[in-house]
């Protein structure tokens, strides 16, 4: 269940979302159970944790929305989301969604474009790409960004897929 314990002042309408450190988590599953999740039939799964926890749904479980986040570790990240995103599918009624906040990285001072990696990996009939929000924080503006000659990278992206299927 998720506990939400401060709502924002508005609704998001557009592709980017801004909010302070402090709020930041709690402003993200507000505007996505507000705005995907009408009857409050969601999940959120952090790095993978469902596979220790939880081996097989109730099969009359019919999820509006499955929340995603995530952290890169490895190659079999890629994998890992996959078969997860396989796993939830069937629950997921149609017109419902997933949503996947993931972050580029950088390895040996270059992009690796992690989002863009995904998105091209999560090949599924069943789901359609419907919107890329880019989120960040308030705070991450306000200090020196360069590092090395670096850029930081401050902002991570929302993937939202619609099941059609």
């Amino acid at each position: 269940k998720i506990k939400i314990e401060k709502s924002p002042e508005k609704f998001e309408t557009t592709t980017v979302w801004i909010f302070s450190e402090k709020e930041y988590e709690n402003f993200i599953y507000w505007n996505l159970i507000k705005r995907y999740c009408k009857n409050g039939h969601c999940k959120i799964v952090d790095n993978f944790a469902f596979h220790k926890k939880q081996k097989k749904m109730e099969k009359d479980s019919q999820l509006e929305l499955l929340y995603l986040n995530f952290s890169f570790e490895s190659k079999e990240f890629f994998e890992k989301i996959q078969q997860t995103i396989k796993f939830y599918l069937p629950n997921i009624k149609k017109n419902g969604f997933i949503a996947v906040k993931i972050q580029d990285r950088k390895v040996q001072g270059y992009t690796m474009p992690i989002a863009a990696i995904l998105m091209e990996e999560i090949a599924f009939s069943e789901i359609k790409l419907k919107e890329i929000i880019i989120l960040t924080k308030e705070e991450d503006h306000k200090e020196n960004s360069l590092s090395n000659n670096e850029l930081k990278i401050v902002h991570e992206y929302l993937l939202l897929y619609e099941k059609i299927k």
